[in-house]
């Protein structure tokens, strides 16, 4: 016989063998071992307590804050942690995480760099190229803006959260528009329109007259009114600003402002903000179109020294800033 007539015989014979070995120790009852029986649990004393064992509960979930600050620099973010301008940021660095390098999309404009942030994706395939750009089926001198039509092609990751049954929220976050069912957080606060740049408003102030509900005052009440222009300077709103002196020392120091719609101060302050010297306050700009702003008051001057002099001239000066007015 031949050497391959051998190594056929050869295979036949370690088949058979394997088949054998499979039948006689592996699946024959007999041949397997017997299990050793578990131990018996003691019982317990008669009259003792029975201790059940109880599951640990979950563990509480921690929150994930995710908070961009549109085109701040990273060395002077860094700056203003280190020498304290800025504890509350310093506080979610240090409690939180803190990259120290990272790298932007290219372009590296808002509207395409967030809705990276929140996909994890390229612009091409967001197809968020820009604040502003170009669609082939418009009119060539025709641009769409980005925050107008905040569509992205991808999903965003607070989406793919709520499909694991995790409870978001977008505050002012690219994309999480209400038009736009599929890009909706559980909560969403949408991005909205801002056509009301900031501004600086330097206010002059004259005895004040028909107000109602005013807080008292040690020094006579003063007003002002606070326009707020938009395109064209056309009047998007009329704030009236009455000055207070809330220090009883017998002197005129004007130190608050307060910001009204009508004359009327209201309880609640979104409709009538307190201002005091570098504090921040939002006021309600408009019910009706969900819009608002903040205020700060930076300067106060007094320009006359006795209350004998205050209707014949000047009193009062202030600087307020305003921040955009945006409406969702």
């Amino acid at each position: 016989m031949g050497i391959k007539t051998w190594i056929k015989i050869a295979l036949v014979v370690v088949t058979l063998a394997a088949i054998f070995y499979l039948a006689w120790f592996v699946i024959h009852p007999s041949r397997q071992p017997t299990p050793t029986p578990p131990a018996p649990t003691p019982s317990p004393p008669e009259g003792a307590a029975r201790l059940t064992q109880t599951p640990p509960e979950e563990a509480a979930r921690p929150h994930v804050i995710m908070v961009s600050i549109d085109g701040a620099r990273d060395d002077y973010v860094d700056r203003f942690i280190a020498d304290g301008t800025m504890p509350n940021l310093a506080k979610l660095a240090h409690k939180g995480v803190m990259a120290e390098y990272l790298r932007s999309i290219n372009p590296s404009l808002t509207a395409a760099a967030h809705a990276s942030i929140g996909t994890g994706a390229y612009p091409h395939r967001t197809n968020v190229v820009s604040n502003k750009f170009h669609r082939s089926q418009d009119n060539f001198y025709w641009y769409t803006s980005a925050f107008e039509v905040p569509e992205i092609s991808v999903e965003p990751i607070w989406r793919t959260a709520m499909r694991y049954g995790l409870k978001t929220a977008a505050a002012f976050w690219f994309g999480a528009h209400p038009d736009f069912a599929d890009q909706v957080a559980d909560y969403t606060v949408s991005y909205g329109r801002c056509d009301v740049y900031s501004a600086m408003h330097v206010l002059t102030f004259t005895l004040a007259s028909e107000w109602q509900n005013a807080p008292p005052s040690f020094s006579p009440y003063l007003e002002s009114t606070l326009d707020i222009l938009g395109k064209g300077d056309a009047r998007v709103a009329r704030l009236y600003v009455l000055a207070l002196d809330t220090t009883d020392d017998g002197e005129l120091n004007y130190d608050t402002l307060i910001l009204d719609d009508n004359r009327r101060v209201e309880e609640s302050p979104l409709k009538s903000p307190a201002l005091r010297l570098d504090e921040w306050a939002p006021m309600e700009i408009s019910s009706h179109l969900h819009s608002g702003a903040y205020f700060k008051l930076q300067a106060i001057t007094v320009t006359v020294e006795s209350v004998d002099e205050i209707s014949a001239t000047v009193p009062l000066e202030a600087a307020v800033f305003r921040s955009r007015v945006c409406f969702n």
